[in-house]
This record gives structure tokens, C-alpha cells and sequence, in this order.
């Protein structure tokens, strides 16, 4: 058997396109778990809250219901595939936007959201303390973090601090 020799964005490709076509079975596996960090987070109508790595928008959706039609919600991720479907699926929601980006590089004005909420997306960021230093920047002061995520022992030991 021939193996495939994909570089790192062939890979990327590849696992965005499988994610979309699993989209409606891992919707179903992880929003009892997405719906929890939602609950923690507490969104109110009215806020602005950023969804890390979005994916195809269940959760983007599910924010959106509580932030309501005088809220907004910016789902973030770096595959166009899952953001495609993720637009299809807020079509209708015009509190509801999309943007293709690393939220390490994530470039939001500073102090305009509410909450930040992830649902398995912080566990792929290539470096955590940009990532969260990031959010820090773009959280109002009373802001608020969600999440839910997997992780490793390598990646729960890795320091964090500047110390």
C-alpha cells in the first residue's frame, strides 16, 4: 500500500473535510459537554461573546440563542471548510459572524466582548500563552471564559508563566 505524503496544510485540508462530514455526528457527541461550559460562561442577552474554533457552528448557534437578537457572536476558526457550513447553518441569525483566523493572531478590538467560549478549540493552539494573552486583550474587564478541552500530560505541564 502506498502511503499519502501530505504537508502540513494538505493535512489540515484533509482533516477539515472530515470534520465536515462528521459534523452532525460530533455535534451530537459534544454538546452535552459544550452546553456545560455555555452554562458556566452564563451569556445574557445583549452580549458579545467569541466562539474559539467554532467549527461547523453548533456552538456558535447555541451561543447565539442566548445572546439573542440584541447580542452578537463571532465564531473563529482556521479551517474555510467548517466555516462554510457553519455560515450556512446561521444563515438566518444576523447577531451571528464568521472569521477565518488563529486566535493567537486574532485581531478583535480590545475590551469588545463579554466571553470568550470554546468548545475543544484552545487544544490545538500552537501557543497557548499567546492564545489566552489574546483573549485577556479582547475580554472587557468583567469578561468572562467557557470552555471545555482535552488534553495531555505534556500539554496540562507546559508552564504558562513568565516566572
Amino acid at each position: 500500500m502506498t502511503e499519502l505524503a501530505l504537508d502540513a496544510s494538505g493535512k489540515a485540508a484533509l482533516a477539515a473535510r472530515a470534520w465536515v462530514e462528521a459534523s452532525k455526528l460530533l455535534d451530537l457527541q459534544l454538546s452535552p459537554l459544550g452546553m456545560r461550559a455555555i452554562d458556566t460562561l452564563g451569556p445574557a442577552p445583549g452580549d458579545v461573546v467569541v466562539d474559539i474554533g467554532c467549527g461547523a457552528g453548533q456552538s456558535t448557534l447555541q451561543l447565539a440563542g442566548r445572546v439573542g437578537a440584541a447580542g452578537r457572536v463571532v465564531g473563529i476558526d482556521i479551517a474555510a471548510p467548517l466555516l462554510d457550513l457553519a455560515r450556512h447553518r446561521a444563515a438566518d441569525l444576523p447577531q451571528v459572524s464568521f472569521v477565518q483566523a488563529d486566535a493567537q493572531h486574532l485581531d478583535l478590538p480590545e475590551r469588545s466582548a463579554d466571553g470568550i467560549y470554546s468548545r475543544f478549540g484552545v487544544m490545538a493552539f500552537a501557543d497557548p500563552q499567546a492564545a489566552f494573552t489574546n483573549f485577556r486583550r479582547i475580554l472587557k474587564l468583567s469578561g468572562r471564559l467557557g470552555r471545555v478541552d482535552g488534553f495531555n500530560q505534556h500539554q496540562s505541564a507546559r508552564k504558562t508563566d513568565d516566572g
